[in-house]
Parts: C-alpha cells; structure tokens; sequence
C-alpha cells in the first residue's frame, strides 16, 4: 500500500494569532470594505447561528485576504470546526436558502434566491496518494485545515465564535506575506500535490500584483519539470486556464505561464512573443468596446483560447479541445473561427462600401472572429464598427406569416425573399412595412417564375 504523500514538511514562517482587542479595529476595517449591505447582513446573520448552536466558525479564504487589501469580494467561505453540514443546515433554514452536502468531502453550497453562493465546510485534512490527484479528506482542527491551503495570504481565518468574535488566525505569516506582496507555499510538497496551485499563484501574483518568493517559483519550476502538471485531468487544467483567461488583464499571466514552462506541458505550444501579448491586449480592448453590442455573445475565455490554438491543424484543436472536456458548442466556436480567420482577414482589410455586403459578410463570423477582426485595426476596425452601430439593428417589420396570410405556402423561397427585402431595406432602397411588404410580393412572383 502506497504512504500518503506527506505535508509535514511545513516551511518555517512566523506564526500568530491576533488578539481580539489589537485586532477589532481591523475587523471592523474589513466588514466595511463590504459596502454591499447584503454581505454585511448575511454576515450578521451567519454569526448569530454561530452563538446560537455554540458552534466554532471561521470566516476564511479569499474574503479575508481581499479585506485586508481593501478589496471587495463577495464569495463568503465559511470553515466550521465540528460538523459543518449540520451547521449548513441551520443556516440553510434561517435564510430560507437551498442547500446542496457534498459528504465525501464534507463540504455544502448554500444557495440563496438571488443566486448568492456561501461555502461551507468542515475543518479538514487532505491525503494525497498521487500527484495531481484529487485529496482524501477527514475532518481535523482549524489549524490543520488552514494548512492545507495553497498559499499563506489564503490561510488566514476570522473567528465569528462568541467570545472569540474578531480573532484573526495567521499561523503561517499570511498578513506579513499580504505586507510584503508575497506569495508562498505553505509546505514543500504544495506543487507535487496539486499542480493546479502553479495556475493559481501566476493569477494571483497578476491581479493582485504580488510575486512569488523564490523559493516557491524554484518549486514551482521543479514541479514542471517533473512533468507533473501534464498529469492533471483536461476538466482541471481547463477550469484553472478559464480563470486566467477571464481576468481582467490575463495576457501577463499567460506570458508568465509561458516563461515558466507550464504551457507547453499542457499542449499549447504558442509562443507567447511580445507581438503576441500586444495582440492579446489589443483584443481584449476591442473585446471591451464591443461589449456593449454583442451583449453575452462574445465569450472572453473562448476569444483568447482562439488566438492561442490558431497556429494549430483543425485536428490538432479538436484534439486538445476534446482532452481539457470543453463542451461541443464551445469547440465548434472555436474551430469555426480559426477556419474562417483567414478570409475574414481578407474580405474586411478594406472598406466595403455597400451595407448590406457588408452586413451579410459581418453576421457570418462568430463573436469572437468579429472581436479578433475589429483589434487588427484600419478598415477592419471600421468595418465591424460600422456594422455594429449602424448595422445590426435594422430588422423587417414583416415576417413569414405576413406571407402566409396573404395565401403564400410557406416554403424555403420565404427566407430568400425576406434576405432580399432585409439588404434592400439596408441599403435604405425601401423603408416602412407597405414597402416591405410589396418588395416580398415581387420578388416571390420575380421568383416564382424561374
């Protein structure tokens, strides 16, 4: 029977509890950076179940840390040290919320009516059997599960017990850490266990403008080399690289991956030049001008993902699309793209002068290509911007069973002749419902005919 691979190699850092009267100012300071009165609420709230099943729980993860920085953050994650299903259950009946328990890991999602989600779980400790291999849990203190954590700005934990109200827990240095604008492993083993950290210390590091202690990016780098990130499952990778993709400036820590090594160990073999990262940029910035028009259409993960996959054969992205488990749709998307990113290139490099040309060569890319198009520049640019605020919006006030009233059989003739009335109405040629209506007349009869 293979041992558990072993965290007792925790690395040395100062630890500390924060008593409650140096620290009450502090917390103070971090409840109000939730301005949005319905986290203070919630938080008001999950205290009182605290006192009233006399249960030991802990405000940890991200909303602390990003309190201490004056940050805003509204996912609420909630470490209880006894049974923290029983203690979801409880608040799960105050709030009148639904509540899906995970036993196995001994964890449970409280999900409110305005789709407001608070974790909640039972202190723990992780077994690791094998490298990127999901943990086995068992419950433990709340100092065995904050070291668990990946990084030490995580580990830090805000008592919300009675007495204890206030306590700030920071066994691992974290607050120093947050200080100094570190980020650091808890144990030495952290990268072997779960290679998905290394995505998430290049994310943190570029949001937060934070960066990794030499000695973790040297372990971060050995577990690279290893090979071990490669052995992480296609649905890991993919969920640790959409987090990336959609943060707000992900091209640097795209670049940082690159310089590290992980990309090519999960088959993206792009070089990520300066050329490239100004072509990311770019994008992004068309992909937020457009915004406004294409409304959730455009999905900034599937854009980016497009641009890094586009040097690739057909087969090789489906290939790679398939073993990261990225839905069909999302492939085709992506696939379709990249197939039609040449001619796209060609048929907008100059200005098109006749609007309905343009409207019909425009509508068959996808969002993401018309993004792509729209970043290059020059002709592209006004092409797609044309299309967008002068375009897109002109619709037909008649339809097919306008037709049908008027004694026409529906057959596929009507979608030939509502595309010509729609370019000519475009094309300001006709304009207003009599018109429209008599064009569609004349052209099934035109039609007809031949």
């Amino acid at each position: 029977m293979k041992k558990p691979l072993s965290a007792a190699g925790i690395i040395s850092y100062p630890a500390r509890t924060v008593s409650q009267d140096e620290n009450i100012g502090e917390v103070d300071r971090i409840l109000k950076t939730y301005g949005h009165p319905g986290i203070r609420e919630l938080l008001k709230i999950i205290f009182a179940v605290t006192r009233h099943m006399k249960a030991s729980t802990y405000l940890v993860g991200g909303i602390v840390r990003d309190g201490l920085l004056n940050i805003q953050n509204y996912d609420i994650d909630i470490v209880v040290d006894g049974d923290g299903i029983k203690f979801g259950e409880k608040l799960a009946q105050r709030l009148g919320a639904r509540l899906d328990i995970h036993e196995k890991f001994m964890t449970a999602v409280l999900i409110l009516e305005n789709g407001q989600h608070i974790d909640i779980a039972t202190s723990r400790v992780e077994h690791y059997r094998k490298p990127a291999e999901l943990p086995g849990v068992e419950s433990g203190s709340i100092k065995q599960d904050l070291a668990r954590r990946d990084f030490t700005i995580n580990s830090l934990a805000l008592s919300l017990t009675g007495k204890n109200f206030g306590e700030m827990l920071d066994f691992f240095g974290g607050r120093e850490d947050l200080k100094n604008r570190k980020i650091r492993v808890l144990h030495k083993m952290s990268f072997i266990e779960d290679p998905t950290r290394i995505f998430r210390a290049v994310r943190f590091e570029k949001r937060l403008g934070f960066k990794m202690d030499k000695q973790t990016e040297a372990m971060a780098r050995h577990a690279i080399d290893m090979e071990i990130v490669s052995k992480l499952t296609g649905a890991r990778i993919r969920d640790e690289l959409i987090y990336i993709l959609n943060e707000d400036r992900p091209f640097n820590a795209i670049k940082r991956l690159y310089d590290l090594g992980a990309l090519s160990k999960i088959g993206i073999t792009q070089v990520i030049s300066k050329e490239f990262v100004e072509d990311m940029r770019k994008a992004i910035s068309s992909y937020s001008k457009l915004k406004p028009y294409q409304d959730r259409e455009s999905v900034k993960w599937r854009l980016l993902l497009i641009m890094m996959l586009r040097d690739n054969n057909a087969a090789a992205i489906e290939s790679w699309c398939l073993k990261m488990k990225i839905r069909r749709k999302d492939i085709a998307v992506i696939t379709g793209s990249i197939k039609k990113m040449p001619e796209a290139g060609r048929e907008l490099k100059k200005k098109i002068k006749e609007d309905s040309r343009l409207y019909d060569i425009v509508r068959r890319y996808s969002p993401e290509l018309q993004v792509i198009c729209h970043s290059r520049g020059g002709d592209h640019a006004k092409n797609i911007r044309r299309y967008f605020t002068k375009l897109v919006n002109i619709g037909l006030e008649i339809s097919g069973e306008d037709l049908k009233e008027l004694g026409y059989r529906p057959s596929p003739l009507f979608k030939e002749v509502l595309g010509e009335v729609l370019r000519q109405k475009i094309d300001g040629k006709i304009s207003g419902r009599e018109k429209e209506l008599a064009t569609a007349i004349k052209l099934i009869s035109q039609l007809s005919k031949n």
